[in-house]
């Protein structure tokens, strides 16, 4: 990380808000961490189960939710399906971003939203 975004990122700290530039080299750590967290599952591929989310989670904060809504994208289905999963973890905190990425010009990006935001509801209830 260079000097200047060490900076942007502590002056975003002191600030209460999150640097652009900070936020936006989230997005590969965050990556990692899910498919180092992925499992084999029964129909012999690599998937997100409540293992990968419990492993991840606490390595994620509000802070991380715009990086996690722009990973419902991601070329590698499975890290959208995990930060989906993730995203839903939020609870109503994530309503907001997801609500707007559900009307996404993008078809993989708006029904994983939806599904964040159908789970997030169903929760509600139990």
């Amino acid at each position: 990380m260079t000097r200047r975004r060490w900076l942007l990122g502590i002056g975003a700290l002191a600030l209460g808000t999150v640097s652009p530039v900070v936020a936006a080299d989230r997005y590969p750590e965050i990556r990692r961490l899910i498919k180092k967290n992925l499992h084999f599952s029964g129909h012999m591929t690599w998937s997100v189960n409540t293992h990968t989310i419990d492993a991840v989670r606490p390595h994620v904060t509000e802070q991380d939710i715009p990086v996690l809504v722009r990973m419902l994208g991601d070329s590698e289905n499975v890290v959208g399906i995990g930060a989906q999963y993730l995203l839903a973890s939020f609870g109503d905190r994530a309503v907001e971003s997801l609500t707007v990425a559900a009307q996404s010009s993008d078809w993989r990006v708006k029904e994983k939203a939806r599904e964040a935001l159908a789970k997030i509801e169903e929760d509600k209830r139990r």
